[in-house]
C-alpha cells in the first residue's frame, strides 16, 4: 500500500513538473554532510508548486521533512526518511512600497546584503546569517542586536489541514530562539514572510555590518562543519558558573583576549569533568558550538550533550535532531 502511494506521488510530481530525485544520500545535501538515504528528495521552484505538493502529502497522510539550507539541522546517519522537501529554489523576494515580501527559501545572507545596500535598518546584524528567511522565523534567529522577530509583519502559512492563513508576529509567540512553529503549537509550512522596511543611512549600516562580519571572523567558528549554537543558552550550574566568573575576572586583569579566555575555560572544565577527549570537537570560541570534524564526531556529539547537561541547568537544544522515532 505504502509503495503504491509513493508511486502515485512520483506521477503527481511529474505531472506538475516538480523536480525530484530518488534514493538520494542526505550526506550530499546537508550542511554538515550527515544523514541516511531519502527515498524522494523534492525541490519545488515556486510557492504555488510547494502548496500543491504539501496539500497532496497532507491529504494522503504522507510524512515529510521540510528543509532549507539545513544549517540548523542534524540528520543522523541511520535516519532514512521517505520524503524531504527542499525550499532552496523558492527564493524570490519583492521590494514593495513599505514591505519586503519574501518566498520561504530566500537566503538570509542575500536578503541582508540587499537591505543594507538599500539602507533598510535591522539587517546589519544578520549579514552572514546562514539559512532561509522562513527558517529564521521558525527559529526566531538573531545576532548583533538584530532579530527577525523585530522585523516581522506577518507570514503566509499552510496549516496541516491544508488551509491557507495569515499569522501576524504576535500570533507566533516568539521566545528566545523559538516560536509557535518550533514548539509544534502550529504545524504546517511557512510559505511567505513579510518584513518591515525601516529606512536608515546605508553607509552607516554598511560600516556596522562590516564590523559585525569582522567580529564573526575573529571570535566565531567558520560556518563549515557546525550548526551554529547547539543550545539556545547554557545556563551554568552554581559551581561551573563560579569557576567561569572567577576565570573571567582573572582574564580581565591579565588582559587575556576573548578567544584565549574561552579556550582556557573549555580545557579546564573538560579536565575537571573528565572529558578532555571532546576538546577537538568543541569550538575554541564558545562551549555552545560543536564541530563535526571527522567520522567520530557523531559518537562524540552525544558525549558533548551529556557534558553540557552536567554543567548547566536544563539547557534547551537550538538545533533540531532528525532521527528514527
Amino acid at each position: 500500500m505504502f509503495g503504491a502511494m509513493l508511486s502515485d506521488l512520483k506521477r503527481m510530481l511529474s505531472n506538475h513538473k516538480i523536480f525530484f530525485q530518488e534514493g538520494v544520500s542526505l550526506a550530499e545535501k546537508t550542511w554538515i554532510r550527515r544523514g541516511g538515504i531519502v527515498k524522494y528528495w523534492i525541490v519545488p521552484t515556486s510557492v504555488e508548486k510547494l502548496v500543491v505538493l504539501v496539500k497532496y502529502l497532507y491529504v494522503n497522510k504522507l510524512f515529510f521533512e521540510l528543509v532549507g539550507h539545513t544549517s540548523n539541522i542534524y540528520f543522523l546517519n541511520n535516519y532514512n526518511p521517505d520524503i524531504v522537501i527542499s525550499t532552496r529554489k523558492i527564493n524570490c523576494f519583492f521590494d514593495n512600497d513599505d514591505v519586503l515580501i519574501c518566498d520561504c527559501g530566500v537566503s538570509m545572507k542575500i536578503l541582508s546584503k540587499y537591505c543594507i545596500e538599500h539602507g533598510y535598518r535591522g539587517f546589519e546584524g544578520l549579514i552572514d546569517l546562514p539559512g532561509t528567511v522562513a527558517a529564521a522565523v521558525y527559529n526566531n534567529s538573531g545576532c548583533f542586536k538584530c532579530s527577525v522577530s523585530d522585523l516581522l509583519i506577518k507570514v503566509d502559512f499552510l496549516d496541516k489541514n491544508g488551509d491557507l492563513i495569515e499569522l501576524n508576529s504576535r500570533q507566533m509567540k516568539f521566545t528566545h530562539r523559538s516560536s509557535c512553529f518550533k514548539t509544534k503549537e502550529m504545524e504546517g509550512v511557512i510559505l511567505r514572510v513579510y518584513l518591515k522596511k525601516i529606512k536608515s543611512d546605508s553607509v552607516k549600516l554598511a560600516r556596522i555590518a562590516a564590523d559585525n562580519r569582522q567580529y564573526r571572523k575573529m571570535y566565531q567558528e567558520s560556518p563549515k562543519q557546525n550548526l551554529g549554537s547547539t543550545f539556545a543558552t547554557i545556563p551554568f550550574k552554581k559551581n561551573p558558573l563560579l569557576f567561569v566568573s572567577v576565570l573571567t575576572k582573572i582574564c580581565v586583569v591579565f588582559k587575556v583576549d576573548k578567544k584565549r579566555k574561552w579556550v582556557l575555560i573549555k580545557y579546564i572544565l573538560l579536565f575537571i569533568y573528565g572529558k578532555l577527549e571532546l576538546s577537538r570537537y568543541i569550538s575554541d570560541y564558545s562551549l555552545n558550538r560543536f564541530v563535526w570534524i571527522d567520522e567520530q564526531a557523531d559518537e562524540k556529539f552525544w558525549l558533548y550533550k551529556l557534558f553540557i547537561e552536567r554543567i548547566s541547568n536544563s539547557p534547551q537544544l537550538e538545533i533540531e535532531i532528525k532521527k528514527i522515532n
